[in-house]
């Protein structure tokens, strides 16, 4: 498969400064113990997984106008030069690889959607214990029943020593 730039020549370009110098863990360039792992993982997982970004590496190298083959033919020379033997990805491949990116892809939207929900249902539930004090602080959507009473606040504060409730929206 032809590209308008070698994977030798996109690996200088947008690759090297992380994995020249092993930035943030990235594996360096010829660390065949490094790279091993990376590589049994086959063509198609390591260059979608890493298209979208992956560990401390961002997605398609921190270059938004890195396409799939571009992205693939410079893991392609960083894995030959690192103990693999990798082709450049024929359209099977290609298509797998694309296939393999959209399942990154929804499998990241999900993810960020749950830590959303959890963040909102835990901001709804956050709060804190002061022992020496003898309070209880109660934050977001904070509910409070006792005796027959029910406040619901932005905020409630129960004095446990004064056997005292204070609620602010």
């Amino acid at each position: 498969m032809a590209h308008a730039q070698s994977g030798e020549a996109t690996y200088k370009q947008v690759c090297a400064s992380c994995h020249g110098a092993g930035v943030l863990n990235a594996p360096k360039l010829g660390d065949k113990a490094k790279w091993a792992p990376l590589i049994a993982e086959g063509q198609v997982t390591l260059t979608a997984h890493g298209y979208v970004g992956v560990r401390g590496m961002p997605a398609k190298g921190g270059n938004p106008n890195l396409s799939v083959e571009g992205f693939a033919d410079a893991l392609v020379y960083m894995v030959n030069n690192s103990g693999g033997k990798w082709t450049s990805p024929n359209p099977t491949t290609v298509a797998a690889i694309n296939k393999e990116i959209e399942m990154q892809q929804l499998e990241i939207k999900l993810a960020e959607k749950h830590i959303r929900d959890a963040n909102e249902e835990l901001t709804e539930k956050i709060k804190t214990l002061d022992v020496a004090k003898k309070q209880v602080h109660l934050f977001g959507n904070a509910k409070v029943q006792m005796e027959g009473l029910e406040i619901t606040a932005g905020y409630i504060l129960l004095d446990l020593e004064a056997n005292e409730i204070w609620a602010q929206r």
